[in-house]
């Protein structure tokens, strides 16, 4: 069976039509599933209109943003496949059953929709946004080693194994520092090409509304996990940098 967990913030224009859709393409597939909405202490109705879609409503009474609502819906999952999936009415449910094939069958640990690895399938948006995802998707293939086009997409399904491995400090975002924690524990990451829309139908984004906000926040993951996961490489630079002027003012003295 598979857990389909969709944080929710304000998203009371979308949400109801989102989760009668993907509750839909589930059925069809036959397969044991629930859909689980975390509302992360929505004002507009957001949970009730989820849970009159079909869904399980987990409600927090305060705010703990995009990644802390990931976290209290993977505790909260009964499924051995986990599904995250946006409230926003930017995927398309019909692509569930082709993200989840590969960890189903066994062939990777974690897959991850990619909107960039087939050029065919780039969304329009706007040409800031496209460009600082290439940006960071390089940075963060450079540092774990690995070559990722598309690390900033919310479509992903995880084993049971990966989604009990994940070790997460982000509060607001979490899609880049899941990359850095599955790449650095050797699990095996796949990304599945599928057609995001560009933009949000309602409303803004509630992660990269921002995008200084949000540039500043996904510096500070990859920061922090390079520092967390690579300490010697980290400090052992700062140390070299450090030791080099001292050796020269220690010969000079």
């Amino acid at each position: 069976g598979v857990s389909v967990v969709i944080p929710a913030y304000n998203e009371s224009e979308a949400v109801e039509e989102v989760v009668r859709r993907v509750v839909g393409i589930l059925q069809q597939e036959g397969r044991p599933f629930e859909v689980i909405v975390v509302d992360d202490a929505s004002t507009d109705g957001t949970g009730d209109l989820a849970r009159r879609g079909g869904a399980r409503v987990l409600t927090h009474t305060r705010n703990k943003g995009y990644g802390g609502s990931l976290k209290d819906g993977v505790i909260a999952a009964n499924y051995p496949l986990v599904m995250f999936y946006d409230a926003d009415g930017q995927f398309d449910p019909g692509d569930i059953p082709t993200l989840i094939e590969p960890v189903l069958s066994g062939q990777a640990d974690f897959a991850t929709a990619s909107r960039f690895i087939d050029a065919s399938l780039v969304p329009d948006m706007p040409w800031i946004k496209r460009w600082g995802n290439r940006v960071v998707s390089r940075l963060i293939s450079r540092l774990a080693g690995q070559t990722f086009y598309d690390v900033s997409c919310g479509m992903r399904c995880y084993s049971r194994r990966a989604a009990l491995q994940l070790h997460l400090l982000a509060r607001f975002t979490y899609t880049q520092e899941v990359v850095f924690n599955l790449a650095f524990k050797q699990l095996r990451i796949v990304e599945v090409p599928i057609r995001v829309r560009g933009e949000r139908e309602f409303g803004e984004s509630r992660v990269a509304g921002n995008l200084w906000r949000y540039g500043i926040r996904i510096a500070q993951i990859i920061f922090r996990s390079y520092r967390d996961y690579h300490p010697l490489r980290f400090f052992g630079g700062i140390a070299l940098a450090l030791m080099l002027p001292a050796v020269g003012l220690g010969g000079f003295l």
